[in-house]
This record gives structure tokens, sequence and C-alpha cells, in this order.
């Protein structure tokens, strides 16, 4: 091989590797450094409802509040996992980070409390998610590279079991998730729910 073949070639390797490691960066998600200001609107099917979550105050661990629209405040992790009021045995994982194509994780936790013959039963949820793609995806706030994590939900109690399953497409340039699709039944026999919600509009918060 000549010189320029050579020259020519090591060339050609370079921007191949460069261009591979563009992308494996690209299907690799560090948890999010969000802004005070951060704040996403959607809207829920069926019903049109619209919601919202603006980002208050952070800690330095990452930890933030958040305002609902009707002025509520809510605590977050640094991986956008709301802290329940009744304790952390009742804490999701809906997020883990670093998020990457086939992650997977499972947590358990109290889901609720239901009054049943025997007399107060709790509602233990089992849940198992999974980074099953890396994706285009369009919205009314606009088009982004998304994670696909699809959830696998079962609720268990002495007397019923329910199940859901949950998409949701998360999209690190907008550091939150831009689609939420999800169907469930409290029991087994009852009627089969689905929701879904769409990110409206993106604000970036401030440094």
């Amino acid at each position: 091989m000549t010189r320029r073949g050579l020259v020519i070639a090591l060339s050609i390797g370079f921007c191949l590797a460069l261009t591979f490691s563009i992308a494996q960066a690209a299907e690799r998600a560090e948890t999010p450094v969000r802004k005070v200001g951060d704040k996403w609107v959607y809207r829920d099917t069926p019903g049109d409802h619209m919601w919202s979550r603006t980002v208050v105050t952070i800690e330095p661990n990452g930890e933030y509040t958040a305002k609902r629209g009707d002025d509520v405040i809510l605590k977050f992790d640094a991986a956008g996992n709301e802290f329940d009021l009744r304790g952390p045995e009742y804490n999701e994982q809906r997020f883990k980070f670093p998020m990457e194509l086939g992650n997977q994780w499972f947590h358990s936790r109290t889901a609720r409390w239901v009054w049943g013959k025997i007399g107060p039963q709790e509602v233990i949820e089992k849940a198992t998610w999974e980074v099953q793609g890396f994706e285009k995806v369009s919205v009314p706030a606009g088009t982004f590279e998304c994670f696909r994590v699809v959830g696998k939900i079962w609720f268990l109690n002495a007397a019923n079991v329910g199940y859901a399953d949950r998409i949701y497409w998360y999209c690190p340039s907008i550091r939150g998730i831009a689609k939420l699709q999800g169907r469930g039944q409290g029991s087994q026999g009852s009627v089969m729910r689905e929701s879904a919600s769409e990110l409206i509009s993106f604000t970036d918060g401030k440094e």
C-alpha cells in the first residue's frame, strides 16, 4: 500500500471509530443535571387534561423540588423518582441512571392499603423495568432522541392481583420524558384501562 493509501485508510478508520464512539455516547445517559426553572408541560388522553412540573430548588446531591400546576411542591431524587410523603417504603424507582440499552432493574414497594374482608390489606407493587430502545420521538414539543423504557408491574394482596404495562420515553436533551403510555387493571377480571401523555412544551431553566 502506498503512503497516500495508508493515510486514507487510517483516516477512514479514525472517522469510523469516532462515529462509533459518538453513537455509543449518545446511547448512554448519565443522571440529568437539572436547572431551576426547568418546566415540562404535558397533555393527557383521554380527557385532554394538562399538567406540569417546574423545578424550584436543587440540592447539592441532585435531589430537587418541583411545583405542580396547582402550586403543590413535590420532592424528587436525582434520577427523577418522586419521594412519597407516606414514607420510603412507598417510593417508586421508575428511573435509574446511567441509562443505556439493555439495562434492567427491579423494585418492590407498598403501593397502598385497601379494606378487605379480613380488614386492612397491604397492596405490594412489584415492577421490572428495561431500556428496550433508543429512537426518535415526535410530540407537540418537538422531535427528540429518547430511550424507550418498558415497565411490567404487578399489584399483589391477599385477595386480588392487578397488572399494568408502562412505557416512557426519556430524552437527555430535555432532561425528562417526552411521552408516556400505560394500560392496566386494578384486579383480575376488571376493565383494562389505557392512558397516554405527551410533552406539549419544555422550558430550559437557568444555570
